[in-house]
Parts: C-alpha cells; structure tokens; sequence
C-alpha cells in the first residue's frame, strides 16, 4: 500500500511539474509537421482494450485529406490520450466516443464527442483547473488526479491552440481544440474550400 501511494504521489508530482513548466513557457516542443489522421488511429489502437471492455463504439471521422499540423507527435498522442481516456470514463458501458475535424482558418480544428451525462455550462471553463472534478464524490484512485484537463490545456497552447468544452450535438460532453497547420499546409487550404467537420 505504501509502494502503490508513493508511486502515485510521485505520477501527480510528475504531472504538476509538466503543467507548470508549460504554463511558464519553459519547456520545449519539438514541433514538426504531422498528418493528423494516423496519429489519432495509433492512439485509438492503444486504447482499443479498454473501449472493447466497455463496448463502446468509436466513430472516427477524422479526414485522411486533412492538411498536415505543425505540432510535436508525442505531446499530441498525450493530448489525445488524456482526451479520449476522459471520454471513456464518462460513456457508460455501451456508449459511443467520436472523433472528427476540420480546416478553421490556419488551424485545424479536433473534436471529440461522447455520450456521457454532458457537462454543466457553470463548470465547462473550471474543468481546465488543477485538481477540479465534475464529480467530488469519486476518490482518486477511480477519477483520476484532476490534472489531466490542465495538461491537456497547457499542451494545446504551448502549440499556439486554444481548447473549450461544450455540448455534444447527440448530448454527452465535446471537447474540441485546435492546432497550427503547417505552413506548406497554409498554403494549400488557403486555394481550396474548407474540409467540414463530420459530426
């Protein structure tokens, strides 16, 4: 018991440690450009055992054609890890997660949608602060450390993105953020018409 606290003791210093360093502009990413498609399906790959034990269906409509982002790949995994591990702890068992984007301007645009029981307006901006929980009443060890929407938000923005929460269209929560296109990609999306989002 004592070996299972210190390790999560030490995972939670670890991750205050990273929010600030990002917050403070201290630590680096090693941005580059980066197709968006496959690296949302490698990471949904990843968590394929878990949305399997839960049933939940997943509907990936992130568009192959979508301009390239300018962003470091393994932060960017990190900011979906923690997006659609948040999402599968709030679908219940049966439940759907979706996954879209689209061309906004010189960013590209990351939705990701559940069916859960949705977020409140009132606590839609605290979801971002350290160590805020929808709900009070789940202990640590079951709802996690309260950390991971703020490294979420310090990632998006140490990427020049911003991230907000709001209703999905079927109900549930959605959050959607966005990140930089590479310039070649400007340059590109700047002589066609916008890839729409498919939600």
């Amino acid at each position: 018991m004592i070996a299972r606290e210190a390790a999560r003791l030490r995972r939670l210093v670890d991750q205050l440690r990273q929010v600030a360093l990002f917050e403070a502009s201290a630590q680096r990413l090693d941005v580059a450009p980066l197709e968006l498609a496959p690296v949302v399906a490698d990471t949904l790959e990843v968590l394929a055992p878990a949305l399997e034990r839960k049933h939940i269906m997943v509907i990936n409509d992130v568009p192959e054609e979508l301009p390239a982002v300018n962003a470091d790949s393994d932060r960017l995994i990190e900011i979906l890890l923690n997006l659609f591990d948040n999402a599968l702890r709030h679908t219940p068992d049966g439940g759907q997660i979706r996954v879209s984007a689209s061309v906004d301007g010189q960013f590209v645009r990351i939705y990701i949608s559940d069916t859960g029981a949705g977020i409140a307006p009132e606590d839609r901006d605290r979801i971002f602060d350290r160590f805020y929980r929808l709900d009070t009443s789940r202990s640590t060890e079951t709802g996690g450390s309260g950390l991971g929407l703020s490294i979420v938000r310090a990632l998006v923005e140490a990427h020049g993105g911003r991230i907000q929460a709001g209703a999905a269209p079927d109900g549930g929560a959605e959050f959607d953020f966005t990140l930089p296109m590479a310039a070649q990609s400007q340059r590109r999306a700047s002589s066609t018409v916008p890839v729409p989002a498919s939600r």
